[in-house]
């Protein structure tokens, strides 16, 4: 049997830890690391990946493996916007 938990398992984990997210961050920031993402995009970057390295977040944190960017664009504003 693997010790391999699936990518949706080790989400559901993640999600249900307490979540240490301290960065908050501004539209203004949000918009302007947009900018960089377009160059961090040609690097194959993922975007979560992105995000957590322009803004210093732990690459513990689930966003950074999320593959999907629309999910990563929803996770960043719920999780990192200032509302």
């Amino acid at each position: 049997m693997s010790n391999q938990i699936s990518t949706m398992e080790w989400i559901s984990k993640s999600l249900s830890e307490p979540n240490p997210v301290v960065v908050k961050i501004t539209s203004e920031q949000y918009l302007e690391w947009k900018k960089q993402w377009v160059f961090d995009a040609l690097k194959d970057y993922r975007l979560g990946q992105s995000f957590c390295e322009y803004f210093g977040i732990s690459n513990a944190s689930p966003l950074y493996y999320f593959r999907d960017n629309n999910f990563s664009n929803v996770w960043i504003h719920d999780n990192y916007l200032q509302q």
